[in-house]
């Protein structure tokens, strides 16, 4: 009987091909896809006053300032004239001063001027730096085959970028392949050397994915290209005996045009370290974003190199966003729990916040003139807040009493929300925080980002549940009614600030069009990214795309031999041995929380927790209920599963151990708590000395007078009541050690000071302290 190859295992094959060729793609996937909320930029005007600086991009364009100077910001307490409150909304002190007094509103603000187009800023990438040298190729495995021609003529023909058609069993898209003279990548981001044995019909190749060789048999015909390969981790060092093999798959690739290219690619394989959050400084020179509770800052301009790697006091983090002046970042979390902040704004140069949100964060957006932000959560209102004094001015009073999507307008003026639950799109006043109108959604839609447009007269949202899409509101209308513009259930949409490009993305592409309500882009590239939120430069030449592990950042007019600057680089041999070890702690320490319950029999322990979950995982190895080191279980002790070993060699012992002992999160007389204390180490990775018989009720002990005991000295994993796994470094003093053990609830630890996060530790190396490229105003 013919060999049919399953949907599933076509699947895992294509899976495995786009991780070969861009590593680290599809590893750590468990992280949700999150929605930026940036803010819109100002812009310049003859009679008013120099904007402080253009939007943060990806947010609502500019537009023409009032020609009346507005006064300064009042500091909350100060003497300022009172503004009508409209009932429902709590005014701070002082309020929001805008350009000019609003206009009448119907339902919508009076027609504005469009703003000019601003210079473009800047051009990050123009000078990129010299690509980093190819490892060695590998050697040839044969010699050329009978009747080759010249390697080098069929080398020149594959030169380009291939388009690559969609499987049709398993509906997966792999990115566009671009094949060089001595290197591949894909999208334009990662790469690898690759070696062309022969040029016979079909000819062999060897493609480098770093961690893994893909030998495959490659078929040129006009403008197609085909592959077929095997599983290397099923037949390694073995070519397809044929084009058409059963045992591997085949791809098909049409040449395809060159997309923009990618000037900046940051991922890894580092489970647990997310991108999936950016944001661009509004001139396109920088680029920040999030890794878990970490914020990387990137120089685009010199030599591409991080800047600072700054550790917070916060969940992981949802949604970056950057100041219209470059002096700001706001910091959204999506979670807040006791002792972790709900975000920050924080001061770029010294990385120190200005402000700080006690509740969870759903989004930091800046005011295009500078003077304020506005944010909002699942469990708070909408609050506007003054940059010059970190202080809130006004909470504005929703349907719904939260608030996870929000747009300030390009004026200034107006403050467009909505909160979970809600029926409309509230919009607000910023001066007064007078509700002014209530833009009606259909039934159970769902609001994900809101946009206005670059000339105030319109609202965008971007929808989902029914009816998903992009609508848009007209604001001149005295009764503005939803309008359908795109149907495509987009993942985000934005506007670059001087409003010459609407961007959405969805289906691993980005569209670009110049009228946000054209049917068709004017510009479509494909990503090796899905479920991307985004980012704009306020010209629209750059853009940041975010998701799962991985964030580009592409500049529209980089000329097609430009190289992508890829970071963290390849790892080391020792570095790569050392991410093995932290990506199964950290999977451990997932998979086991709340997995700390031994077996028992007639009230007392006879098996470890462990045999629970190695049964779950493994249902061949079966277990009796009796005694560890009873004669029944003798051969499930022998079993000694890597799992809890994590590649020690002692048979038998497990070092993967849950923390016991006096007043740590498991006493065993239950006097400890985890309230208030989120960062208490709950499981250990011990040293030689302390593992224990992998099936025995037995963990690691904690003896509070000697901290260090059983630990190994140069540092150990754990893994804290917060979820997070991390690296307690070997010159931790003793009594800070005990404090991250103990449960009290009023010990206070630096812990970024003693910790780094798996994996970071190696991969990212330590915090930097260079400064960032001159801001460009215009």
């Amino acid at each position: 009987m013919a060999h049919t190859t399953t949907i599933a295992k076509r699947g895992r094959l294509l899976a495995l091909f786009a991780c070969l060729l861009v590593p680290g793609l599809f590893a750590g996937c468990e992280g949700e896809s999150l929605i930026d909320d940036p803010s819109t930029p100002p812009a310049p005007s003859a009679s008013s006053p120099p904007p402080l600086n253009p939007q943060p991009p990806g947010t609502e364009p500019a537009t023409t300032p009032s020609t009346t100077t507005p006064p300064p910001m009042a500091e909350p307490g100060t003497a300022q004239p009172a503004a009508a409150q409209p009932p429902g909304s709590t005014p701070a002190p002082n309020s929001l001063p805008v350009d000019t007094p609003p206009p009448p509103m119907g339902l919508g603000p009076s027609p504005v001027t469009p703003a000019p187009a601003m210079t473009p800023g800047g051009a990050p990438g123009a000078s990129a730096p010299p690509a980093a040298t190819p490892p060695a190729q590998p050697p040839a495995l044969s010699p050329m085959a009978p009747g080759t021609t010249d390697v080098s003529a069929l080398r020149s023909k594959l030169l380009g970028f291939w388009a690559p058609e969609k499987d049709p069993n398993s509906g997966f898209q792999l990115p566009i392949l671009e094949i060089g003279e001595e290197e591949f990548s894909i999208a334009a981001g990662e790469s690898g050397p690759y070696q062309l044995l022969d040029a016979t019909t079909p000819a062999r190749i060897i493609m480098d994915g770093g961690h893994e060789k893909m030998h495959a048999l490659v078929d040129l015909n006009g403008e197609m290209l085909r592959l077929s390969m095997l599983n290397p981790r099923e037949h390694p060092g073995e070519f397809p005996k044929s084009m058409n093999d059963k045992r591997g798959m085949q791809l098909t690739f049409h040449r395809g045009e060159s997309p923009p290219r990618s000037i900046a690619h940051f991922g890894l394989s580092v489970r647990g370290v997310y991108y999936q959050a950016g944001t661009l400084r509004p001139d396109g020179k920088a680029a920040a974003m999030r890794l878990g509770n970490q914020l990387l800052v990137w120089d685009l301009e010199n030599q591409r190199k991080v800047t600072r790697l700054s550790s917070l006091n916060c969940g992981e983090i949802g949604q970056v966003s950057w100041s219209p002046d470059g002096k700001w970042l706001g910091v959204a979390s999506q979670y807040a729990l006791p002792n972790i902040d709900g975000g920050y704004l924080l001061d770029v140069d010294t990385m120190k916040p200005l402000a700080t949100f006690e509740k969870e964060c759903a989004y930091v957006v800046f005011s295009p003139n500078g003077r304020f932000f506005a944010t909002g959560g699942r469990e708070v209102n909408p609050k506007l807040w003054s940059t010059t004094s970190g202080k809130p001015v006004i909470e504005l009073k929703t349907q719904t009493n939260r608030s996870e999507a929000g747009a300030i307008s390009p004026n200034s003026k107006w403050l467009a929300t909505y909160g979970h639950g809600s029926d409309t799109i509230e919009l607000f006043e910023t001066q007064s925080g007078k509700k002014l109108a209530e833009l009606p959604l259909k039934k159970d839609q769902q609001v994900s980002r809101i946009c206005f447009a670059p000339d105030n007269r319109s609202v965008y949202a971007l929808t989902t549940n029914e009816e998903p899409g992009v609508w848009k509101f007209a604001l001149d209308s005295k009764q503005p009614m939803p309008q359908r513009i795109h149907e495509t259930e987009y993942d985000d949409i934005a506007f670059s600030a001087d409003g010459s490009v609407f961007v959405a993305s969805a289906e691993e592409a980005l569209e670009i069009r110049e009228d946000p309500d054209a049917k068709d882009p004017t510009e479509t590239f494909k990503l090796a990214i899905d479920g991307t939120t985004i980012d704009v430069s306020r010209d629209g030449r750059f853009l940041l795309g975010a998701s799962e592990g991985r964030c580009e950042v592409f500049d529209r007019k980089a000329t097609s031999d430009a190289k992508a600057v890829r970071w963290p680089g390849r790892l080391s041999e020792e570095q790569d041995a050392l991410f093995t070890q932290d990506s199964k702690f950290f999977d451990m320490g997932y998979m086991l929380v709340g997995e700390d319950r031994n077996i028992m029999q007639d009230g007392k322990p006879v098996l470890s927790w462990r045999v629970r979950v190695y049964d779950r995982y493994d249902a061949s190895v079966g277990h009796e209920l009796a005694p560890w080191d009873s004669e029944e279980n003798k051969a499930l002790l022998d079993a000694s599963p890597t799992l809890f070993r994590l590649d020690k060699p002692q048979d038998n012992k497990a070092f993967a151990l849950h923390v016991t002992g006096p007043g740590t999160v498991r006493d065993p007389n239950g006097t400890a708590t985890q309230e208030g204390d989120p960062d208490t180490i709950r499981f250990v990775l011990v040293g030689p000395e302390s593992g224990v018989p992998w099936t025995a009720p037995e963990d690691f002990v904690f003896d509070p007078n000697d901290p260090w005991k059983g630990l190994p000295k140069e540092g150990f994993y754990a893994n804290l009541t917060s979820s997070y796994s991390v690296w307690v470094k070997g010159d931790t003093p003793p009594d800070v050690l005990k404090a991250m053990f103990t449960i009290n609830g009023k010990e206070k630890v630096d812990i970024d000071k003693w910790t780094d996060i798996v994996t970071v530790r190696f991969a990212y190396g330590p915090e930097e302290t260079n400064a960032l490229p001159p801001f460009s105003p215009n």
